[in-house]
């Protein structure tokens, strides 16, 4: 194969390997956050060579992070405001109080289901989060 007789691919390899696994520690032993620690290793791939910057920075898609931004915004409106927990007394007045937990799951599944359908699955998200 190629990459085997290549050893600078081998290294990119190794090390965005060694990387990944390290953020994938770090977030799961709550030492940084999940946002850090993607943070932290995509300057670490970028640092170690594994990736170039140039290319790093034209992966990035704008219109995504913009959408992200202004649906975070929206979401901690949603949640301030008090719409999120008039979202879920709607809920709990159709369905009592008593209501199966696997059935609250279903209904936030599905409203995340019907919003993907116009929207972006992680815009869906930051707006179904407050709810959940």
């Amino acid at each position: 194969m190629e990459i085997e007789k290549n050893p600078k691919a081998i290294y990119k390899m190794i090390m965005s390997g060694i990387i990944m696994v390290t953020c994938i520690v770090l977030i799961a032993t709550k030492v940084v956050s999940s946002g850090a620690g993607a943070l932290l290793g995509s300057v670490a791939v970028v640092l170690f060579g594994c990736i170039d910057l140039k290319t790093a920075l034209s992966k990035i898609n704008l219109e995504v992070v913009m959408l992200l931004g202004g649906l975070f915004a929206v979401s901690e409106g949603f949640n301030a405001s008090g719409a999120g927990e008039l979202c879920v007394n709607a809920i709990f007045n159709v369905f009592g109080e008593d209501v199966n937990r696997f059935l609250i799951y279903a209904i936030i599944v599905f409203v995340a289901m019907a919003l993907t359908n116009v929207i972006d699955n992680i815009a869906a998200q930051a707006l179904i989060g407050p709810i959940a």
